[in-house]
């Protein structure tokens, strides 16, 4: 189903439609991630890939957060930082959906301000000589821009239940703090 595109990446798949979940894409269970597949939008050519709806627990608690500094040797001033994933608490998220793959990039951004007629921030003139970095900018910005690529930001909990997936991973790729994994 859905006519194959080719992603901003390079990559080919199915253009994505509305109403598309891995069953009508022949992939197999709604409520089961596909973490090697994925669609494309064939608005901004991002690549998405399917959340199934689940139940996790959201956040971290304190005890977590003292393990994490232990393990790590971070800067102890920085643990105020975590007082916006507390308390940890059970989420449900009742339906699937569909979440980029990777950060919107300065390239995909710079498109979205030459086609859209929105009131968006421009790009600084230095981020644009890095077309495959991940755009920076505003809460605001951001909505346009999935208003654009017909689509929508996800909420905290779409971001997190994404990232942490049904092992409850404290990070995407494990529980294990990885500098080369992330920008920090």
């Amino acid at each position: 189903p859905g006519q194959t595109i080719v992603s901003q990446l390079g990559n080919e798949g199915a253009a994505f439609a509305a109403g598309m979940r891995p069953s009508t894409l022949g992939w197999g269970p709604d409520d089961a991630a596909h973490p090697d597949r994925f669609i494309i939008n064939p608005t901004d050519g991002a690549e998405l890939v399917w959340a199934p709806a689940g139940t996790f627990r959201m956040g971290i608690t304190a005890g977590e957060i003292e393990q994490l500094w232990r393990d790590n040797g971070w800067d102890p001033g920085w643990k105020g930082t975590c007082h916006d994933a507390q308390p940890a608490r059970e989420v449900t998220l009742t339906e699937g959906f569909w979440m980029y793959r990777h950060g919107v990039t300065n390239e995909q951004y710079m498109r979205f301000l030459a086609e859209a007629q929105a009131e968006a921030t421009p790009l600084p003139e230095l981020e644009q000589g890095y077309p495959n970095v991940p755009v920076r900018g505003t809460w605001v910005d951001a909505d346009l821009y999935a208003a654009w690529a017909s689509g929508q930001l996800p909420t905290e909990a779409h971001r997190e239940w994404a990232a942490r997936g049904p092992e409850q991973r404290l990070w995407p790729w494990g529980n294990t703090f990885d500098s080369t994994q992330c920008n920090s």
